[in-house]
């Protein structure tokens, strides 16, 4: 899975502009849909290293590693960012589609359909 699709996937459900979440802005909404985010890159994507999801970001790892650790905890507190995240990472790993390419309009169609 390639890290600009998950991290697409995620503007778009938590209605982020994609300059916003790469960015360095820091306010509170913005910094924890962006540490949901670089978990969400690490749970879904092949390439697992916090290096790599650090560069994308243009962060540190220890900034990555902290992040996901905050994830986890926002996940636990607001269930309304957990409902919006489960429903980003659990779409994006049911695509499984040739070399790991998926269309946003897949993962958008995927998440409307009965059922899911």
């Amino acid at each position: 899975m390639l890290m600009t699709t998950v991290i697409q996937a995620m503007c778009d459900e938590f209605d982020v502009r994609l300059t916003h979440m790469m960015g360095p802005r820091r306010t509170q909404p913005l910094a924890s849909i962006r540490q949901l985010c670089y978990l969400a890159c690490y749970e879904v994507c092949d390439d697992k290293k916090l290096s790599d999801i650090a560069y994308k970001f243009n962060r540190d790892a220890g900034s990555i590693d902290y992040g996901m650790i905050r994830a986890r905890q926002i996940l636990q507190e607001n269930p309304n960012y957990a409902a919006k995240y489960h429903s980003v990472v659990d779409a994006l790993l049911a695509v499984n589609q040739p070399n790991n390419v998926v269309q946003l309009a897949d993962v958008r169609n995927l998440r409307s359909a009965p059922g899911v």
